[in-house]
Parts: structure tokens; C-alpha cells; sequence
């Protein structure tokens, strides 16, 4: 019998991934309060990322939301208060 060991064992993280996706998040937050009616499409083409990225970001981002409609909607951020 041969027993095979995971390369990726659980309850590890990729800091570095980690790191990144808080940047692109940052980055995202950045544009929006520049621009609260920025289309998805401008911020890939400003980050230099995606389009699949940037709705990836802002779908795991619990600081990022939209309001309205598809089109006259606009982007808020969710400050988070520290208790």
C-alpha cells in the first residue's frame, strides 16, 4: 500500500494571495471613490486586470456593493467598524 501526502495540506493559506487580493480590493475602493459610477470594464482597463478579476474582488469583498440599477446604479463602500 502506498499512502500519498496532499501538497496542499488544509489549514494552510497563501499569504502572498492573500496579500494580493486585498490589493486589488484596495485599488478597486480607490477608483470607486474617484468614480462611484465606474463600470467594471474601466476599473479592469485602469488595474491593469481582468474584467473576471476585478467581478471576482468585488464578489468576495464584503466592503464593496452596488445599488441601484445596471444603469444609472453606483458603487458603495462599506466602512467596517471595529468594535
Amino acid at each position: 500500500m502506498v499512502t500519498l501526502r496532499s501538497l496542499n495540506p488544509i489549514g494552510t493559506h497563501d499569504t502572498q494571495n492573500d496579500t494580493q487580493k486585498i490589493a486589488i480590493v484596495d485599488l478597486i475602493k480607490t477608483e470607486i471613490r474617484k468614480n462611484p459610477s465606474i463600470m467594471r470594464e474601466e476599473l479592469a482597463e485602469k488595474l491593469s486586470k481582468s474584467k473576471a478579476t476585478i467581478t471576482r474582488a468585488i464578489k468576495n469583498s464584503d466592503e464593496i456593493k452596488f445599488v441601484g440599477s445596471s444603469k444609472t446604479g453606483h458603487w458603495e463602500i462599506i466602512d467596517k467598524k471595529e468594535d
